[in-house]
């Protein structure tokens, strides 16, 4: 639609419906980055398709960033250590650990991998919040849960991990996320929470 030229400026005003052309990149973006809520079991299951691969990719590449750091050693997704199932801990599941490696100073850190979607709004905020931080299955908490269960185990992963016994080896939790967040200022649990481009920084 074009409006008349303005008298002063001799200039035209147009305008026209060229959004609908984004329409198609606009769904598929939301539909990446998990923010699409589904409304049949094939496009739910399609959503949770997309979040488990990107999940698994930013695992692989956490992975990846501390073997470039140095790290002598680095495993991913691991669901069994020192002969426990990480999913029958007392009657608990603890969860697989997403990352856990050996920093070049000799550290066991055991890493939660969170991709998350940066928050726009107060209400995502808040849900980003609840999965950092203040949920029961919050990412800080279930970081410290790993740590705690295996620096019970001190001597039975260290031969896991073909590593020299040190009964001073410490076992470090960290939440690593793949961009910063505002949650990351508002965490106030002594997990440390760090982007992935600051992980050197942790190691």
């Amino acid at each position: 639609m074009t409006e008349s030229p303005d008298p002063d400026t001799n200039t035209f005003i147009i305008f026209g419906w060229r959004n609908l052309f984004l329409t198609t990149q606009h769904w598929i973006e939301r539909h990446l980055a998990g923010r699409i809520q589904g409304t049949t079991n094939e496009m739910t299951a399609a959503i949770n398709r997309a979040a488990n691969t990107r999940g698994r990719d930013f695992e692989d590449y956490v992975a990846d960033q501390a073997r470039a750091a140095g790290c002598p050693y680095v495993r991913v997704r691991v669901k069994r250590i020192a002969g426990t199932n990480l999913r029958q801990v007392d009657g608990k599941d603890l969860g697989d650990v997403d990352v856990l490696l050996v920093t070049p100073a000799g550290d066991i850190v055991v890493i939660e991998a969170k991709a998350l979607v940066l928050a726009r709004t107060p209400r995502e905020l808040k849900s980003e919040m609840d999965k950092l931080t203040n949920d029961r299955n919050a990412a800080t908490t279930r970081a410290q849960e790993r740590v705690d269960h295996l620096q019970r185990h001190h001597r039975a992963v260290e031969d896991d991990l073909d590593l020299e016994h040190d009964p001073h080896r410490t076992f470090r939790p960290l939440v690593v996320t793949d961009l910063p967040l505002i949650g990351t200022y508002l965490n106030a649990t002594n997990v440390p929470i760090t982007a992935v481009a600051n992980l050197n920084d942790h190691l």
